[in-house]
């Protein structure tokens, strides 16, 4: 039987909260072109899957400056604060949080304003939860599993992210890193491990409700 895997899109619309498990994107504003007032610009999404999105409008949210310049720290000053992103006081320097997706997820867009966002590339979310993936999916055994496969799938991931982001306990420290020798030692799947969190202790309930059966020199298959 074809081992069938998650997909990461699929795993989010079940999981929405770990779209934003990921890291920072430091980069520069530049405002090439001065907007009018009620043009807009948006930090959104690119990835496929929706996330929360914040607009800001000219002279609304954001004060038209003399310049470009004097504009993109108004810019960069009207994001701090906001759900996705953090400004510095240092100019138009801005801190976006990056989703579960590719390097600059999330981005400034304008449809309006002409503008320019020097990214600093980091890792993204989309790297480690796709090894959380893997690594749940490596011990999902289809034939035992049948129809709650996906379901089992989806509740291992994400037990494996929740201790990801957990300190102390062997866990990595922070969710914006990526330790995958402490998931690698997380992925053995035991009890005592599942019940610390709300997924773990899904996943074992699920797992009582499918048939168990032995395997000579490999243990048990589910």
């Amino acid at each position: 039987m074809t081992q069938r895997c998650v997909t990461l899109a699929e795993f989010l619309l079940q999981a929405p909260e770990f779209l934003t498990f990921g890291s920072e994107s430091d980069g520069t504003l530049t405002v090439a072109s001065q907007p009018d007032a009620g043009d807009t610009i948006t930090l959104a999404t690119r990835y496929g899957v929706p996330i929360v999105t914040e607009t800001y409008v000219a002279d609304t949210d954001f004060d038209i400056g003399g310049d470009e310049t004097a504009t993109a720290t108004n810019i960069a000053a009207a994001l701090d604060g906001g759900e996705l992103a953090a400004a510095s006081s240092d100019g138009a320097v801005v801190s976006i949080l990056t989703a579960t997706g590719p390097v600059g997820a999330l981005a400034l867009t304008s449809d309006t304003v002409d503008l320019v966002w020097n990214e600093t590339p980091m890792t993204p979310g989309e790297e480690q939860v796709m090894f959380a993936l893997n690594c749940a999916c490596s011990q999902i055994n289809l034939g035992c599993w049948g129809v709650k496969a996906d379901c089992a799938h989806v509740y291992l991931t994400a037990h494996f992210l929740e201790l990801q982001g957990r300190t102390g306990s062997g866990a990595a420290n922070t969710s914006k890193t990526i330790d995958k020798l402490a998931i690698g030692f997380a992925i053995g799947v035991i009890s005592s491990e599942l019940v610390q969190t709300k997924w773990g202790r899904m996943y074992s309930q699920l797992r009582e409700s499918v048939l168990v059966l032995p395997v000579i020199g490999r243990g048990l298959v589910c």
